[in-house]
């Protein structure tokens, strides 16, 4: 059985107007996040190319720079297992 207080922690956590802090600036400038804003606001409001086109070129930037950082962090993890010869260990 699922606890009231669960429950009301979990709509204080989902709800976006509750969050404060450095959590709520990142959540928020994720690119999945910010994608499902912009199907909201096509959906909802029409559309309007001048915030369509703001939203997507964050969305573009973003992806020139996580990519090549997350291709960087995976090389040199590679690297570092098979220094170690943890590649086989589980």
């Amino acid at each position: 059985m699922i606890h009231k207080t669960a429950i009301i922690d979990s709509k204080a956590i989902l709800d976006k107007n509750v969050q404060i802090g450095p959590y709520s600036i990142i959540g928020e400038n994720v690119p999945l996040n910010i994608g499902l804003d912009l199907t909201k606001t096509i959906i909802l409001n029409g559309y309007d190319s001048i915030n369509i086109y703001e939203k997507l070129s964050l969305i573009g930037v973003q992806t020139i720079l996580l990519l090549p950082t997350g291709a960087l962090f995976v090389y040199y993890a590679l690297k570092i297992a098979k220094k170690n010869g943890s590649l086989n260990y589980y």
